[in-house]
């Protein structure tokens, strides 16, 4: 019993960082979260993303789905 006590912190310990709530590279359902927009950044076509809007009085995050669809630029006309 004690040594599988002594495991457990070894097992958290070895948990990747990025799980993390609010660290860069989260994902839900394969989305990218973010905490905010910067649409001149997003590539042309359809991107879903997840936006962090704020905390709960425990940590918990409140997410809300975004689906931006972006077109090509006109005066290049290429996407």
């Amino acid at each position: 019993m004690f040594r599988r006590l002594l495991a457990l912190p070894l097992l958290f310990a070895t948990l990747p960082a990025a799980a993390l709530p609010g660290e860069p590279g989260d994902r839900i359902d394969g989305s990218a979260v973010i905490e905010k927009l910067d649409v001149a950044a997003l590539p042309a076509g359809k991107t879903r993303l997840w936006l962090r809007v704020d905390d709960n009085d425990v940590g918990q995050g409140y997410y809300v789905p975004i689906v931006v669809v972006k077109g090509c630029s006109p005066v290049l006309a290429s996407c």
